[in-house]
């Protein structure tokens, strides 16, 4: 019985339970080809597009990466994170709780090397603090990235009460 390739079909579960011919090689990735031998290696029919995405995308031009960074960094130090914390005043970028002590990070980005202070202000006009009232002492973060320098240029914080 021939069974059809899977082709145009998007999910490995879905060729499986429609009878098509299926192949587990990661095995054989590993192996490695005699000379003048050639595998063919199929990819995902989106790949390119996903693949050029990513190259094309001038991801240090967005907040979002300076504060994925800054997360990743703190949750390899182990600290008890909670990112994009969502209240009804919105989302808080990042909440880090140790020690009875909780940070409510905000970030922001500039063309500039200086802290403009929009993070600190919109944590605090949001009134993201109030959600965290009686569970530790609060801290409130602002934190200014520099697209042209691609760090941390400074911070404001202030203590909840």
């Amino acid at each position: 019985m021939k069974r059809r390739l899977p082709i145009g079909i998007p999910s490995f579960a879905k060729s499986r339970g429609e009878g098509c011919h299926c192949a587990d090689q990661t095995p054989r990735i590993a192996e490695p080809l005699p000379a003048g031998e050639c595998d063919f290696l199929s990819r995902s029919r989106h790949f390119g597009k996903t693949l050029s995405r990513y190259r094309d995308n001038p991801i240090a031009q967005y907040a979002g990466h300076y504060a994925s960074v800054s997360c990743s960094h703190q949750a390899a130090q182990g600290l008890a994170l909670t990112a994009e914390d969502a209240s009804r005043q919105g989302q808080c970028e990042l909440v880090v709780r140790q020690a009875g002590r909780i940070v409510l990070i905000g970030f922001e980005l500039t063309e500039a090397d200086t802290v403009v202070g929009e993070a600190l202000a919109q944590l605090k006009a949001r009134g993201h603090a109030a959600k965290h009232r009686g569970a530790g002492r609060v801290t409130l973060l602002g934190v200014t990235f520099s697209k042209t320098k691609r760090q941390i240029v400074g911070w404001q914080a202030e203590e909840v009460v």
